[in-house]
């Protein structure tokens, strides 16, 4: 609760973003020993570069994961075990 997060460097592209609370962070399994919620936004999150004379520039997106009066992203609930780390293999 109250914690802030910011992922940078996300290739351009169309995205489902999911997300997952809960209690008891184990960082050596990268997982919640207690799942509360499992979630997944409505629609995709689409991130753009746009190059200019001068620079490049980059989407920018904010979601949060507790419900917001007036807020216009919605969400659907998922099974805890729909939501997995996945890794990228390089």
């Amino acid at each position: 609760a109250g914690m802030e997060a910011k992922i940078t460097e996300i290739p351009p592209g169309r995205y489902r973003v999911m997300y997952q609370t809960g209690k008891n962070w184990d960082s050596e399994s990268e997982r919640f020993q207690c799942v509360l919620a499992t979630a997944v936004f409505e629609g995709p999150k689409v991130f753009e570069e746009q190059e200019t004379e001068t620079d490049v520039r980059y989407s920018h997106i904010t979601l949060t994961l507790h419900k917001v009066v007036g807020g216009n992203a919605r969400t659907t609930p998922l099974g805890p075990s729909a939501f997995r780390r996945r890794r990228r293999i390089h």
